[in-house]
């Protein structure tokens, strides 16, 4: 199933996000490690493509997961958070989200 949909293109995107919000639903999942970024690219693409007025929508993304090779670029430091939200609200093509998860257990980050 998830490689099925890893590989859906911008156009299959849109048309699915079209039915999604045409049908009444305004909460949109998605994660920074999801196809290491594609995810939210397509997504953010697709709102612009459709003119998705943003106030309509409730955007959650998580944090957590390797997305380079540096040693700052995973787990739940201040740092890779921050890095983390900016590098999504860049491939979203949003000012803000509206939820950020923790996607799962950082055991090198003291609480």
């Amino acid at each position: 199933m998830w490689n099925n949909s890893g590989k859906l293109q911008q156009k299959e995107v849109n048309k699915m996000l079209e039915e999604v919000i045409n049908s009444g639903i305004n909460f949109i999942d998605t994660a920074d490690i999801y196809s290491f970024g594609q995810a939210e690219q397509l997504l953010g693409l697709g709102l612009k493509d459709l003119q998705v007025p943003r106030d309509e929508l409730v955007i959650a993304t998580k944090v957590l997961g390797k997305m380079k090779e540096n040693r700052n670029s995973s787990g739940l430091s201040r740092y890779h958070i921050f890095n983390a939200v900016n590098d999504s609200l860049e491939r979203l093509q949003l000012d803000h989200i509206d939820i950020l998860y923790i996607h799962g257990v950082d055991f090198k980050t003291s609480l």
